[in-house]
């Protein structure tokens, strides 16, 4: 999501500022397909399209020799903010190691969604990569336009964030930083975070 002038793919891991650079590209008058929220069989349950996982995304269309593009985020972080938008009592979540696992687990096989899934689930070993942590200004508009040549004439919009249960700011002790850490270890081995 989206599919942008029918030869580059954004591929929206949530809670990574795919809002934000989907209306980016509308405003600047893109091409843009398969950017709204509508849903589709994936893996037995309804995924919506901007957060399909690798390979089912592939699907949405024929073109060939499409170039692929994300933003990533520290796993930690991006928990943090998951947990902003879904959960209301973060002790029955972190009450043990095992109540925490089986809690994503669940999430990422009973929900409409693909919040908690790991973003290595989302790319490929093609897939370009922007962290989020060096931030969506200058230096990443450039990086577009040297790898896609995307140039912006419009850069600050705004855009509908989704809304979260809190707004404050999740706080995890170590022992919970720990636990995501663990659980995410493939996001920080092959995001080389």
């Amino acid at each position: 999501m989206p599919l942008i002038n029918n030869s580059v793919y954004f591929v929206h891991i949530p809670r990574t500022g795919g809002r934000f650079l989907t209306k980016l590209f509308r405003e600047n008058n893109y091409d843009c397909k398969f950017n709204y929220f509508y849903k589709i069989k994936s893996k037995n349950k309804e995924i919506e399209i901007p957060h399909l996982a690798y390979p089912d995304y592939t699907g949405l269309f024929k073109e060939k020799n499409i170039k692929y593009f994300t933003i990533v985020r520290d796993p930690v972080s991006r928990f943090q903010s998951l947990l902003k938008k879904h959960v209301t009592n973060l002790d029955k979540i972190f009450y043990s190691k095992n109540n925490f696992v089986n809690y994503i687990n669940k999430e990422i096989i009973s929900c409409n969604n693909n919040w908690f899934l790991p973003q290595v689930n989302f790319i490929t070993k093609n897939t370009f990569l922007w962290k989020f942590e060096n931030n969506l200004d200058k230096d990443f508009f450039n990086w577009l336009y040297t790898n896609f040549g995307f140039n912006f004439k419009i850069k600050n919009v705004d855009y509908d964030k989704h809304p979260t249960i809190d707004e404050g700011e999740v706080i995890l002790n170590k022992k919970q930083i720990d636990w995501v850490k663990e659980y995410y270890y493939q996001d920080y081995k092959i995001l080389e975070y």
